[in-house]
């Protein structure tokens, strides 16, 4: 990964212990005349992801920051699997962003990637 991407928080640091779904749960709320109401809260589940290269695991990082999420590592799992503890709709936006940048990524790398290659075919002849 890349020396200046912040490090990644470990199950330790975020505490032991908490289990791995909360369940969703019902909540009075009231309106601003006064009026009850019934409100569905999300509970959070953890989800790991397993994003492939260094690359896409700083963008990932990166996203998941950006939606106020901490990502963060198990033991033994590999430096490209991240760990998400959220609720199922953050957890589907997060996703949807990182595939739809992840493409982007992949074209931009390319582009560099070709660019490079014929700068040293350049410089041979």
């Amino acid at each position: 990964m890349a020396s200046n991407d912040r490090k990644l928080e470990t199950e330790a640091e975020l505490g032991e212990g908490a289990s791995p779904v909360t369940s969703a749960r019902f909540v009075i709320a009231e309106d601003e005349d006064g009026a009850k109401r019934i409100e569905i809260v999300e509970g959070e589940l953890e989800q790991r992801y397993g994003v492939g290269d260094d690359y896409a695991c700083i963008l990932f990082i990166a996203v998941c920051r950006m939606h106020g999420v901490r990502p963060y590592r198990r033991p033994r799992l590999q430096r490209t699997t991240v760990c998400v503890r959220t609720t199922v709709s953050k957890h589907e936006a997060l996703w949807r962003q990182f595939l739809e940048q992840s493409r982007q990524l992949d074209a931009r790398l390319a582009e560099v990637t070709e660019q490079f290659v014929l700068e040293i075919e350049r410089a041979s002849l």
